[in-house]
Order: structure tokens, then C-alpha cells, then sequence
């Protein structure tokens, strides 16, 4: 019988052991000790860096981000230049698919190293937009909920469904405490989305964000764990 190994989980940090020889039991050993912890639809892709899929509902998931991913990013981001340019700052810079790698090669780290994890949804096997938990900070168990959709896959409650499940993989599997969502004070669509998920708006961080040549202001909405207590059922996977 083969020696078993450790695996970390790059969720939950969590160590356990598996026979490197039997990918049915890397599969059913990552099942058994992040689906307790999750609480969710999680499935494991690999065992090799721990790429998640999170099942949101019959027709939409949200993938860990690989590089597999950049040239449907990239296309995402070309067909889409006017409609996110509006909010998002890194629009003009992505002018190829090499760059969208480099870019992408930074999230995986940040992955690996357990302070942000990015995603990319999908909708009827279409990918439609990008959504992560950023900025982790465990000392504080603080995290930031950022999200991006294309134009014609607006209004359709998309976002606001991965983030239910995002909040789940946050408070269940990341342990943490606090969760912040920051829009532009006048990208209405955005702040549509903590609003609806009964996210308590703090105020106005003024001049938060540099976006392409002025400073534009912030909403500041944060979700804590003690809300969710008694909001439990609106933000599970099941």
C-alpha cells in the first residue's frame, strides 16, 4: 500500500491525508473534509492546487480562476470595453491575451497564498463575468466581495446569486467575520447588489478609487456573520 501524503486545503487551510496513487480517493477524501466545512455545493477539479467549482444553481457556477481562462476573459473584457470601462480601471491595459495570462498568473497566487480567491461564472456554460473574495485579511477575518458582469447578461439576478454563494464559502470555509462590498457612489446597477442582499451601507469613503484620470468616490457596505444568524437560509447553496 502506498505511503499517504498531505494535502492542504487552499480553502480552509486545513491539512489532510490521501494515497497519491488513487484519484478516487483524492476525490472522495477532498469531498469528505470540505463539504462538512463548506456547507455547499463545492466539487474539488484537481487535487493539485484545489481548483473549486461552486454549484450555484442548475445553470450558473463560479470557477476558481486558472489560466485555461485568459483568452475567455480577454474576449469577455474586448466585446465589453465600453460597458466596463465605466467602472472598471484595468480595461484599457488589457489589450492581449499574454497580458490577461500575467494578470491571471497574479490571482492564482493570491489564491495559493490564501488572500484573495477569484472566480469566473458561468452561465449555461457561458462565461459571463468574474466575481472573488480580495483584500483578505485573516488577522481581522475581514474580506472584500468584488464582482463584474457582461451587458447582456445584466438583470438577470446572475451576480446576486454568487454572491450568496460567495458569503457562503466566506463564512463557512474561510472563517470569516466581516464582509465588505465598495461601489462607486453613482454605479447604481452595483450598489443594487448589497442593497438587495441586506448589506448595511456605512457611508462614503470619499475619493476611494483612481479611475483612469480622476478620484472617484465609494459605498462602503459590509455583511457581518452575527447578520447572518438569523438570515441563514437566503444565503445557502441547497
Amino acid at each position: 500500500m502506498a505511503e499517504k501524503q498531505k494535502l492542504k486545503c487552499s480553502a480552509c487551510r486545513e491539512e489532510f491525508e490521501f494515497d497519491p496513487n488513487s484519484d478516487e480517493q483524492v476525490i472522495r477524501s477532498l469531498n469528505e473534509n470540505f463539504r462538512p466545512a463548506l456547507k455547499s455545493n463545492v466539487e474539488v477539479k484537481t487535487y493539485n492546487n484545489l481548483y473549486m467549482t461552486i454549484n450555484i444553481d442548475d445553470k450558473i457556477r463560479i470557477e476558481l480562476i486558472e489560466e485555461k481562462h485568459s483568452q475567455s476573459i480577454f474576449d469577455m473584457v474586448n466585446e465589453n470595453r465600453n460597458h466596463l470601462r465605466q467602472w472598471l480601471p484595468f480595461v484599457d491595459r488589457m489589450q492581449t491575451v499574454e497580458f490577461t495570462k500575467k494578470l491571471l498568473n497574479g490571482n492564482m497566487q493570491r489564491n495559493r497564498d490564501g488572500i484573495e480567491y477569484a472566480f469566473v461564472i458561468f452561465n449555461n456554460d457561458k462565461m459571463v463575468g468574474r466575481i472573488g473574495v480580495y483584500k483578505i485579511d485573516n488577522q481581522n477575518s475581514i474580506g472584500e466581495i468584488g464582482y463584474w458582469i457582461i451587458e447582456n447578461s445584466q438583470g438577470n439576478g446572475i451576480v446576486s446569486k454568487c454572491c450568496k454563494g460567495l458569503i457562503d464559502f466566506c463564512f463557512n470555509a474561510l472563517k470569516l467575520n466581516r464582509i465588505e462590498i465598495k461601489c462607486g457612489t453613482e454605479n447604481f446597477k452595483s450598489n443594487a447588489i448589497p442593497e438587495k442582499l441586506n448589506f448595511t451601507k456605512e457611508g462614503v469613503i470619499r475619493q476611494g478609487e483612481l479611475l483612469y484620470d480622476k478620484f472617484i468616490d465609494l459605498n462602503l457596505y459590509s455583511f457581518l456573520k452575527v447578520n447572518r444568524t438569523y438570515r441563514k437560509k437566503q444565503f445557502s447553496l441547497k
